[in-house]
């Protein structure tokens, strides 16, 4: 087995643990930091399929961005009275739908021939030439799209906010 092939299987059974540890952890903050290292994970996979920019977005974006939201709300909305465990009273009914989820899933992909995969209009520069059209011609909506999310970080912290 060499080693990119070793690294795949590495990293897909460490997100598979990390799912399944999000899914059944009763402590909030512990959920985070399973999604966290799974998101990790998930651009290891991107990096070893030569998506370095996908990478890079996805520890940038998800594993740091999106983690770090996630927290700062947990621990705005917790109270001190609180506890950060959380009761699952419905995990019958969601292992079922999980289930049929899970089977949903694996018998298309079972079915499917794949054949040898490979890559279309696949050139080097890819990621200036997003960039240059992210930040030339696409800037407005970039922006709008910033503004649109401080917006909503805000009126979340109001919502949040206790009043006294």
């Amino acid at each position: 087995m060499n080693i990119p092939l070793f690294l795949f299987f590495a990293m897909s059974i460490l997100i598979i643990y990390c799912a399944l540890a999000l899914m059944v952890s009763r402590n909030i903050v512990h959920c985070v930091f399973y999604l966290l290292v799974a998101l990790i994970a998930l651009a290891g996979i991107y990096w070893l399929l030569d998506a370095q920019f996908l990478a890079g977005v996805q520890v940038f974006i998800y594993a740091g961005a999106v983690t770090v939201l996630l927290l700062f709300v947990i621990m705005l909305t917790m109270t001190t009275q609180k506890s950060t465990t959380i009761e699952v009273k419905q995990s019958p009914v969601a292992i079922f739908i999980a289930g049929i989820f899970w089977v949903s899933m694996i018998i298309p992909l079972n079915t499917t021939n794949w054949g040898k995969a490979r890559m279309l209009n696949q050139k080097p520069g890819q990621t200036i030439d997003l960039a240059t059209a992210l930040f030339t011609k696409q800037a407005l909506p970039f922006e709008i799209a910033g503004v649109v999310l401080l917006a909503a970080l805000i009126g979340a912290i109001y919502l949040a906010k206790e009043t006294k």
